[in-house]
């Protein structure tokens, strides 16, 4: 896990998991503290951090391509074109293998990891078509997962 240690620390030394300066700046950058306490601010960024130790040698383990995923509701993908931490090539690749009724990769041109906070107009028009779309469904959709 070394290796992806420092792949990380590269990535964010030269500004690779985002599109316009530093992760870290994107982030407190649209964090309002009409929205929360600096407690909770704190508690925020030590979960990233445990979830990244936690979680790391288990995610090179995971292949979700070979689990043949079938699922019975729409399925987006939000990718920043200029995100260095999930190499694009292997969300087109996962989304080529789920099964469900509609398997979207939707392209943020301006953004890197984090393109809820680098494109913030263009994701919550985004969300606001999931949820018109929502609308639109049957009132008692089946299960998510396919039997």
């Amino acid at each position: 896990m070394a290796s992806a240690e420092t792949q990380r620390r590269w990535l964010y030394a030269f500004n690779g998991a985002t599109y316009q300066g530093s992760a870290m700046w994107t982030l407190l950058r649209n964090i309002s503290l009409r929205d929360t306490t600096p407690l909770q601010l704190v508690r925020f960024f030590k979960g990233i951090m445990f979830s990244l130790a936690s979680l790391e040698e288990e995610q090179t383990k995971v292949d979700l391509v070979s689990e043949r995923i079938h699922l019975c509701i729409p399925v987006f993908f939000c990718c920043g074109r200029r995100d260095y931490n999930v190499p694009s090539e292997l969300t087109v690749e996962l989304a080529r293998s789920i099964t469900a009724p509609s398997v979207e990769v939707v392209w943020f041109e301006r953004s890197g990891h984090l393109p809820n906070l680098e494109e913030r107009a263009a994701f919550i028009a985004f969300c606001r078509r999931i949820s018109a779309l929502e609308a639109s469904a049957p009132a008692d959709p089946p299960s998510a997962m396919a039997r």
